[in-house]
């Protein structure tokens, strides 16, 4: 009988779940890197503005995003806050 309720629950729960567009299986698959070492930068704000619109699934930052480990900490925390229900990928390049 438990199974039986058990199916019926699981069966009417996947019916009702959201399954992402195409668009937003695409965005989570683009991983980009830009220009801007901190906040407040122009483009560390704009890759934040589209993190929280999930239009992206990550970033990269390389040297030229890196000034010091302090910075670095900053920003990561900045992309990482952006209050998205998937998790953001961020990588560093050296």
């Amino acid at each position: 009988m438990i199974k039986f309720f058990l199916f019926w629950f699981l069966l009417f729960s996947c019916s009702y779940a959201k399954a992402p567009s195409l668009e937003e299986m695409i965005a989570q698959m683009i991983v980009i890197g830009f220009d801007g070492e901190k906040e407040g930068d122009k483009w560390v704000e704009q890759i934040a503005k589209d993190i929280r619109r999930q239009k992206i699934g990550g970033v990269i930052l390389s040297q030229k995003n890196i000034q010091t480990i302090s910075q670095l900490k900053k920003t990561y925390r900045l992309f990482k806050s952006t209050n998205t229900p998937k998790a953001t990928f961020c990588c560093i390049r050296i």
